[in-house]
């Protein structure tokens, strides 16, 4: 075991690059708005994954992670945290705190103080409430595919939310009383603290919409009506970004100029990994797209990058 372990430090080590952790939540309770979309680390889980991280990165700051190039020193990482979850505030960031571990949250506006419930939450909690019968009914008289239900569910985007409120009212989805019993987001309250506590906070959008669905422009119009909200209510410059779902999508064309279009904005991230990218532009590594360890999403990870280094292939792939 100790040599197994000595060996996955050894392979994560000598990747040699600065890298940005992905998590949305950590909660020892089930969370129904998100069961059917990630796996949600528990604290057990998440303490391990810091103290695997801490083995072989140093933590940092965004702008050190992002501007350090490190030779024959130990690489940086830096923690983020997407669509601004309660428990951001009440469990990750005293945990955090207490470790003097940075991290940055990215907050979708229309979120806060829990006045709008993401789609996608509407999604998993039909699909936590309803056995796949009862959801294939109620697809069918909506005028929806009914083979697969869950399927179908997982597959909507942000331009059938008016679908998915229809399906809520016949399934019997309260989503309104879900936001005030159950509170999922952070309050601009939570967030006013997560600054004061020296936390960074980005923008996510104002929505989450799908960017992939949208033109440059109304990204654009996205992100600045997100950020300029953000710097007004909280009285911070907000410097960073991170996409919806992902950036690999955009053509070089498109990314550069919903990076360009909105002034303010240094640090861009999205998705991908471990992949290099447009200047500016940072990946991710998601954390919860399954129950593996850190010690094994790592290890993945960095063997895929230097394997795709050395056939040439370790850009994110983007048209034009």
């Amino acid at each position: 075991m100790a040599e197994k372990i000595m060996n996955a430090g050894f392979i994560i080590r000598s990747c040699r690059r600065n890298i940005f952790p992905l998590y949305h939540t950590v909660s020892d309770v089930p969370l129904p708005h998100i069961g059917d979309l990630y796996a949600v680390r528990n604290v057990k889980q998440f303490t391990r994954d810091l103290e695997i991280l801490c083995r072989s990165y140093t933590p940092a700051t965004m702008e050190e992670t992002a501007a350090v190039r490190p030779r024959g020193q130990r690489p940086l990482f830096h923690l983020t945290f997407d669509d601004g979850l309660k428990e951001c505030a009440t469990v990750i960031a005293p945990f955090l705190l207490q470790k003097g571990i940075p991290a940055s949250f990215f907050i979708n506006n229309d979120f806060i103080d829990n006045r709008r419930l993401f789609y996608r939450f509407v999604v998993s909690l039909l699909l936590e409430k309803n056995p796949a019968p009862v959801l294939a009914k109620a697809l069918e008289e909506t005028g929806l595919p009914a083979g697969n239900p869950r399927m179908t569910l997982l597959k909507m985007s942000h331009r059938d939310e008016d679908l998915l409120r229809l399906l809520a009212v016949k399934l019997n989805l309260d989503t309104e009383l879900y936001l005030r019993e159950k509170q999922p987001y952070m309050s601009a309250e939570d967030i006013g603290s997560l600054l004061k506590n020296g936390f960074t906070i980005g923008s996510h959008s104002c929505s989450h919409a799908d960017f992939s669905l949208l033109g440059a422009e109304e990204m654009i119009r996205e992100i600045t009506s997100s950020v300029n909200d953000l710097n007004l209510r909280f009285g911070i410059r907000c410097t960073a970004f991170s996409f919806p779902f992902s950036s690999h999508m955009l053509s070089v064309a498109a990314a550069e100029a919903v990076m360009n279009g909105v002034p303010g904005i240094k640090y861009f991230f999205g998705t991908s990994g471990i992949k290099d990218d447009l200047p500016g532009m940072y990946q991710r590594i998601p954390f919860e797209k399954s129950n593996q360890s850190a010690t094994a999403i790592l290890v993945r990870q960095t063997t895929k990058y230097r394997l795709q280094k050395m056939a040439g292939r370790q850009r994110v792939k983007r048209k034009g």
